[in-house]
């Protein structure tokens, strides 16, 4: 990617442009050359370039200068400055006006070329996105994301119901509406509920309709008629109600609650759950029926941890879309930057990522995103995921709970406050021997 690039090295000692140039030569990248801050103007001019790499004092004015105009005309470019001693402060003062790094004369060019490559991967990073006709784009372009995009363009127009699983803030809801806009049923409508973590006692009633009065009101399985209902979180639902949404799928009908009237309904039913279904099923958060019913027509959807190549991506497109938001020009990030995002392990996965993003975005005053924005518990991540460290501490209490019952499992049920079901399936997935 690189090799399409151009740059232009401003530097009064002929060795230095030399070095460089040649060194970019070898490499197949064009490289130009200027030894006075009016010989570069004169070059903006002249044509285009990509990167610059700037000498701060220069015979006739500095590189400041150059980077406003190289800025002013072409804003997606990245600047490297060059220092000698005693020119730091104005070095920190290039950053500020959007200057991605400096180094330090003299440098090696080992450093100079870390330096570089850092600064091409910006380049390649903060392109305008290409609008890509790809309905799942906005949660990557890694492979297992366009794999999840087959295996949606093969169950789209079947009708089939569909179980997605995915970790909160991987996109489900996203995948249960394109589902819907890739099927016949596009025109019709899409009915999404997301049920938290505490349902109501009223959640039957909502989705089947309800008696008041002696009049029938509308549920949501009415009002998707023709269309797609889309249940986020079901294992949130009671056992009774999932086993009413079999039989909407199985067979096409129901009853409204209070009724004895059996409806048929023309629905198609998409679900989601966040964590492997067959485990919920051991733990009796879904009803086996149920899971078995779409065991073979799973749609998982993997975590950010799991597909990192996407972070850059991303990041790229919620800069795009959070600058035009609020009104800014972000020309890039820092390198510490990029380095703590890359670093982390994200378990709200894209929803975190773009949260984060736009909060530096509306935090930055200047034309560059850098790592003082992120929060301080990003910057100090271990890389250890919410669920690793949900199961550690599950795992130190069960063996706490075993010593305390002398090994019997039964009463370590108990003190853990758990069905005996429970300790067992949590002791196999734990690997614990009591």
């Amino acid at each position: 990617m690189a090799k399409h690039y151009r740059v232009l090295v401003v530097d009064d000692e002929r060795s230095i442009r030399n070095v460089i140039k040649i060194h970019f030569r070898r490499q197949g990248i064009y490289c130009d050359t200027a030894a006075s801050m009016y010989e570069a103007l004169r070059k903006l001019e002249e044509e285009p370039f990509d990167l610059f790499i700037l000498d701060l004092k220069l015979p006739d004015g500095d590189g400041i200068q150059i980077l406003r105009e190289a800025k002013k005309r072409y804003p997606g470019s990245v600047v490297l400055m060059i220092t000698a001693y005693g020119t730091i402060e104005r070095a920190v003062e290039a950053m500020k006006l959007g200057a991605f790094d400096f180094i330090t004369k003299p440098f090696k060019i080992s450093d100079f070329d870390a330096l570089v490559k850092l600064a091409f991967k910006q380049m390649d990073l903060h392109k305008p996105p290409v609008e890509e006709d790809r309905p799942l784009a906005s949660l990557g372009k890694s492979g297992a994301i366009k794999d999840v995009e087959r295996l949606v363009e093969r169950l789209a127009p079947a009708g089939v119901p569909v179980l997605i699983v995915g970790e909160t803030g991987t996109g489900k809801a996203l995948v249960a509406r394109v589902l819907h806009e890739k099927s016949p049923r596009r025109d019709k409508p899409f009915v999404k509920l997301e049920l938290p973590g505490g349902v109501s006692h009223g959640i039957e009633e909502e989705i089947f309709g309800r008696i008041s009065g002696g009049e029938e009101g509308r549920g949501l399985v009415e009002l998707a008629q023709g269309g797609t209902l889309y249940v986020g979180k079901v294992e949130n639902l009671p056992a009774h109600v999932q086993s009413r949404l079999l039989s909407l799928m199985e067979e096409g009908i129901y009853r409204v609650p209070g009724s004895v009237e059996v409806k048929e309904a023309d629905v198609r039913c998409v679900f989601s759950v966040e964590e492997s279904p067959s485990n919920l099923v051991e733990r009796e958060r879904l009803i086996e029926e149920f899971y078995y019913r779409l065991k073979n027509l799973e749609v998982r959807v993997p975590p950010l941890r799991e597909r990192r190549e996407d972070i850059p991506y991303l990041l790229n497109r919620f800069i795009v879309e959070f600058s035009r938001r609020y009104e800014k020009q972000i020309a890039g990030f820092t390198p510490g930057f990029l380095e703590v995002i890359e670093g982390y392990s994200f378990p709200g996965n894209v929803r975190e990522l773009e949260s984060l993003v736009e909060r530096c975005v509306v935090l930055t005053r200047k034309e560059v995103l850098h790592e003082d924005l992120l929060p301080p518990g990003l910057k100090g991540d271990r890389g250890e995921t919410l669920d690793e460290l949900l199961e550690s501490v599950e795992k130190d209490m069960i063996i706490k709970a075993l010593k305390e019952a002398g090994g019997v499992q039964t009463k370590a049920a108990e003190i853990l406050g758990i069905s005996f079901r429970s300790l067992r399936y949590r002791l196999k997935k734990l690997g614990i021997k009591s």
